[in-house]
């Protein structure tokens, strides 16, 4: 969004390789000087994942993978990822398929 609250439509800001065409949902939060970004996804062996990327200008990504949890094997597609510190803890939530 501009400073005079005009919305300009960027067009991929993503390219999906590596996951399957199910992939959603994007948060985006700022931390520090850089932007982060979460996303539900599939990976190619049918199991629901949540990605991370990492930007400095909210138009180049860097794929930094998907993030490691005991669950990688967990329904078929995560979905409303989110992703946040509380109390000094990492939090990360997503509603599973399957």
């Amino acid at each position: 969004m501009s400073k005079d609250g005009e919305i300009e439509k960027k067009g991929v800001v993503v390219k999906n390789s590596d996951y399957t065409e199910h992939f959603r949902d994007p948060k985006v939060w700022k931390q520090g000087d850089t932007y982060y970004m979460v996303v539900a996804a599939q990976s190619q062996a049918l199991f629901g994942s949540m990605i991370l990327y990492r930007s400095t200008d909210l138009s180049n990504w860097e794929h930094l993978g998907p993030i490691k949890t005991r669950y990688d094997e967990f329904g078929f597609m995560w979905e409303c990822p989110d992703f946040f510190e509380l109390d000094g803890k990492a939090i990360m939530l997503f509603s599973p398929q399957g």
